[in-house]
C-alpha cells in the first residue's frame, strides 16, 4: 500500500521530493505545505498548496520536509501536535544518480 505523504516546500528541493515519490512507487503525494501565502491555494504538479494549519484536516501518513528552511518547517509543525511520521530529505538523498542524469542530457 502505498503511504499517503505531503511535502512540505514547493521549491526546488521539494520538486525534487516530489519526483523521488513518483520514482520510489511507494509514496503518493496528496498535498503540499508551504508557508508563502502567494501560492497557498494554487496546484503544483495537480496537488493542491496549502497552509500548515490545514494539515489537521488531511488524511495522511508522512510529512517529507526538505530544503533550506528545515528549521523554521520542523519547528512550524511541531507546534500543530500531530502525530504523523516526519521524514527528512536532505541534499544528498535528492541528489540525482547517474542514470537520471544521463536521462536529463
Amino acid at each position: 500500500m502505498k503511504k499517503r505523504v505531503v511535502i512540505f516546500g514547493c521549491g526546488y528541493h521539494g520538486r525534487a521530493a516530489f519526483r523521488r515519490c513518483l520514482e520510489k512507487k511507494n509514496f503518493k503525494v496528496i498535498n503540499w505545505v508551504d508557508n508563502n501565502t502567494k501560492i497557498q491555494g494554487k496546484f503544483l504538479f495537480k496537488k493542491k498548496i496549502i497552509n500548515l494549519n490545514n494539515l489537521k484536516k488531511l488524511n495522511f501518513d508522512e510529512i517529507i520536509f526538505c530544503g533550506k528552511y528545515l528549521k523554521s518547517q520542523i519547528s512550524s509543525y511541531k507546534k500543530l501536535n500531530l502525530k504523523k511520521n516526519l521524514c527528512i530529505w536532505d541534499s544528498f538523498k535528492l541528489k540525482p544518480n547517474s542514470i537520471q542524469l544521463k536521462k536529463r542530457d
